[in-house]
């Protein structure tokens, strides 16, 4: 398994993986929003393939409450 910090180059693959865990989402809405998060300052998304097979992903964010 590898384990990679996700760029943009990965939307496609975060999207995926996402609409697979939150079906009930727009595929357009779910693109929308991790663009915004790989673009972020305060986020970051890695990924984890298989055999050059992407299979899961975690989002960490940082918080101002």
């Amino acid at each position: 398994m590898i384990i990679e910090k996700a760029t943009l180059s990965n939307l496609e693959e975060v999207t995926n993986l996402a609409m697979q865990l939150w079906s009930h989402s727009v595929e357009t809405d779910l693109k929308l929003e991790f663009k915004e998060i790989l673009e972020s300052v305060t986020s970051i998304v890695y990924v984890a393939s298989v055999d050059n097979r992407s299979i899961g992903f975690i989002q960490v964010s940082l918080r101002n409450d």
